[in-house]
């Protein structure tokens, strides 16, 4: 009894001399940093830049559509360098996306993470609803956010709407975002699979403070076959419609992290009861 009772203390002193809350681990991170500065600021393709040490935690490639390059436009932060996505014809629709080449199913299977992102739009006079910058997680190269291949993608209008999409059908939609064209923004992806129906949750964070755009089962339309590949492909795309405006989308700081269960509860309390214990003593 008194060699369990020193064990339980030593234990509570450990947990009370250091946090006990575990951080994220980041398992990819690209900040679209230019390897090189020039003057006056160049474009460079984002493949290139892949041997300029951009990437700090793991190498990998993006296959690009339409204008898709890195650019230092001296913007302040958190958008300076960034990747940007470009649509190049007014009077028709037009399309620009980056996939992420790598497959992070054996970093996130089964696992909490999120996925993060800066983003800043521009675009010229014109109708904001048919204007669009989205995000999509999918089994193999996700071809848009209402792509076949996409697990779940949404779109983001720059007037506000959004709209979100499972294995290419839509099923959640609404509006007030939060997102203002011109303006910096970023977005939080949370993705919860250790439980029976994987959910994802998906937050603005907007010049007018965070705006939750709701949590969806992943998998609702087909239970149990979420991801069912087992591969986790990202991509970004935007999008200009036949009546809609040129854009300029700068992304940046793209992050994936996973988020590490918390200590059982039964470690904490006892570490809590302790740690009272020992304060009381002193």
């Amino acid at each position: 009894m008194r060699k369990v009772l020193v064990l339980a203390v030593v234990v509570a002193f450990t947990l009370c001399s250091r946090s006990t809350t575990a951080s994220a681990a980041t398992v990819f991170l690209d900040t679209f940093e230019l390897a090189t500065y020039s003057s006056p600021p160049v474009e460079e393709d984002i493949n290139d830049e892949l041997l300029g040490g951009r990437q700090p935690f793991g190498a990998s490639s993006y296959t690009e559509a339409g204008a898709a390059f890195i650019q230092d436009d001296n913007v302040p932060p958190p958008i300076d360098d960034a990747l940007v996505l470009r649509t190049s014809a007014n009077a028709n629709a037009s399309a620009s996306s980056a996939d992420l080449d790598a497959d992070f199913g054996a970093d996130l299977a089964g696992k909490k993470y999120r996925v993060s992102y800066d983003v800043q739009v521009d675009h010229a006079p014109g109708i904001a609803a048919d204007n669009w910058q989205a995000f999509a997680i999918g089994d193999t190269s996700a071809d848009g956010p209402n792509g076949a291949s996409a697990d779940f993608g949404i779109l983001l209008r720059l007037d506000g709407g959004w709209q979100a999409f499972l294995d290419g059908a839509a099923v959640a939609n609404g509006g007030g975002s939060g997102i203002v064209p011109g303006l910096p923004y970023s977005i939080d992806f949370d993705f919860d699979e250790t439980i029976a129906s994987p959910t994802v949750t998906a937050t603005v964070n907007a010049t007018l403070g965070a705006v939750v755009l709701g949590t969806l089962p992943i998998d609702a339309l087909n239970p149990g076959t979420a991801f069912e590949s087992g591969g986790r492909f990202f991509e970004l795309k935007v999008f200009q419609g036949a009546n809609g405006a040129l854009l300029d989308t700068r992304l940046d700081n793209f992050q994936i992290e996973v988020i590490p269960e918390p200590a059982s509860l039964a470690l904490l309390t006892l570490a809590s009861i302790s740690c009272l214990a020992i304060r009381r003593k002193r």
